[in-house]
């Protein structure tokens, strides 16, 4: 009952990894291991991984099939790839001292130092305004369209609709 008991406790550790008193003293932050893939995986499927079988599909499913399975082999292996780069940044003594975590640009300027660093934020700042503005003219094609089908106002232009979305959904993300 008492290995039953310590399972339970090292299962309640892995899944919620917060601190208690009974708890070792080691330098945890709050969070979770469930929470934390939610979020990989969430930015890891994004609308480019929902749309690769519908794209696919002319070539014939075993053609599709094998072009996603090696899609997914590549995606694990880099996925392990940082996953190791990311328990070495942390477990370094130089980033426990001055951050305490392990992202993209503390494993940079690990392995490549600080024009790795300044490399790797410019590549990360490039991908993510492509993402939004590719989202942002794909969202102002739909405002464009549905008001066009729904509404029967022809002289929306999309560079209107994507205006609408954008005032949209950063009134979300402001508010």
């Amino acid at each position: 009952q008492q290995q039953q008991q310590q399972q339970q406790q090292q299962h309640h550790q892995l899944f919620t990894a917060k601190k208690n008193d009974e708890e070792s003293s080691s330098a945890e932050e709050d969070g979770s291991i469930v929470g934390a893939s939610l979020l990989f995986a969430g930015t890891a499927i994004g609308a480019g991984m929902i749309a690769l079988p519908v794209e696919t599909i002319d070539a014939g499913f075993v053609p599709s099939i094998f072009g996603l399975l090696l899609c997914w082999a590549f995606t694990f292996v880099t996925s392990l790839v940082t996953l190791e780069a990311s328990w070495m940044a942390s477990s370094s003594e130089q980033n426990n001292k001055s951050e305490g975590g392990a992202g993209f640009l503390s494993i940079s300027r690990m392995a490549l130092g600080i024009p790795g660093e300044i490399l790797t934020a410019s590549l990360f700042w490039f991908l993510l305004t492509a993402i939004i503005v590719a989202y942002t003219a794909e969202g102002g094609q739909l405002i464009s369209q549905f008001l066009k089908e729904v509404f029967h106002v022809d002289d929306v232009a999309p560079a209107i609709g994507s205006v609408v979305f954008a005032t949209f959904f950063a009134s979300l993300a402001t508010y």
